[in-house]
């Protein structure tokens, strides 16, 4: 599925347009990765070693290759 596809799904659902949803991704990233708890430090340089700030594109594929190999460790 793609990045487009997934906003189009998520927007339906939500009663929403996908640039809405791309907006909203776009300030959870901008909260999270400025959060001076360690804790959730350390989980954003999981998901972007090189210390930027991800798109929500490169969000949604860690998110989705997360459970990806969750499933299979299950």
């Amino acid at each position: 599925m793609t990045y487009d596809k997934i906003l189009k799904e998520v927007a339906k659902k939500y009663n929403t347009n996908p640039f809405e949803v791309h907006q909203e991704i776009k300030k959870v990233i901008d909260i999270g990765f400025e959060d001076p708890d360690p804790v959730i430090h350390a989980r954003w340089m999981q998901i972007s070693p090189n210390g930027k700030k991800p798109t929500p594109e490169e969000l949604l594929f860690y998110i989705a290759n997360e459970c990806k190999l969750n499933v299979k460790i299950s």
